[in-house]
């Protein structure tokens, strides 16, 4: 009898922690993202980014790394964006994303706070097809995942 109110409470014990803690399927992540992501045409025309910037973006040769702590805000802010999109049914678009599952790929610079970077993650299906887009008369040709302006808040 007393073995078994010792299981029963360290089952109690088990299950209430579980209850709080919770079951781990859904990682720590700020509810309200850090920044805001503009397309780089976007960030252009919203005075994010100057023709210079552009010019540097696009003629961008170093090996320089972006910062851990920002590195990690992107990829939250991406995140959070991706956990909230819905299919046009209203379904979650990306059920079950975790922030292992987005990475950066490259980094272009940052140009007075804006960061210049191309994102993907394991769910999107990216097409080869070259895309062209002209931003203060310098032409972008790539593939996808096109560059992104990342700006904290």
């Amino acid at each position: 009898m007393k073995l078994k109110k010792i299981l029963l409470l360290c089952l109690s014990c088990i299950l209430g922690a579980a209850l709080l803690f919770g079951c781990g399927d859904e990682e720590s992540v700020p509810e309200e993202p850090k920044g805001e992501f503009y397309g780089l045409g976007e960030a252009y025309n919203e005075g994010l980014l100057t023709t210079d910037d552009i010019l540097a973006i696009k003629n961008y040769s170093s090996d320089e790394a972006l910062d851990e702590d920002t590195a990690m805000a992107i990829r939250e802010d991406m995140l959070i964006s991706m956990r909230s999109a819905v299919k046009p049914n209203g379904e979650k678009r990306y059920p079950g994303i975790k922030l292992d599952e987005i990475r950066i790929k490259s980094y272009r610079g940052t140009y007075n706070g804006a960061v210049v970077i191309s994102i993907t993650d394991n769910r999107t299906f990216y097409t080869t097809e070259e895309k062209h887009e002209i931003i203060a008369d310098v032409e972008f040709i790539y593939s996808d995942p096109f560059y992104m302006v990342w700006k904290e808040k």
